[in-house]
């Protein structure tokens, strides 16, 4: 079976939001909900780790901030491969699968 394994627990985007961008450029939530034309909530959610960055959100970010949507989306996806890898309820389920047996006269 595959292993997913990082020594440490990525951090949160919206950690890296507040503190890289927002602390660093002195920019409010507020203001940055404005100029993305989103919700307060939707951005206060983000920073504090109750919500994800979704791809509309890495691509408004991206084009505020003037860098790539992907910075912000692999990001996010490290964060949910390790939180789905160390819940053992999800990866048990992983046991039920039945790996796909393909013969070598089917690979050519």
């Amino acid at each position: 079976m595959f292993n997913y394994k990082m020594e440490r627990e990525p951090i949160h985007p919206g950690e890296i939001l507040k503190t890289e961008f927002l602390d660093e450029m002195n920019i409010s939530q507020v203001q940055l909900s404005k100029d993305l034309g989103v919700t307060f909530p939707a951005v206060n959610e983000i920073v504090h780790g109750k919500r994800g960055i979704s791809i509309e959100m890495a691509f408004k970010l991206a084009k505020y901030f003037n860098m790539s949507p992907d910075f912000w989306l692999n990001m996010q996806l490290q964060y949910e491969m390790h939180k789905f890898w160390h819940d053992k309820k999800k990866t048990a389920k992983l046991d039920r699968v039945k790996q796909l047996e393909v013969k070598e006269e089917e690979l050519v």
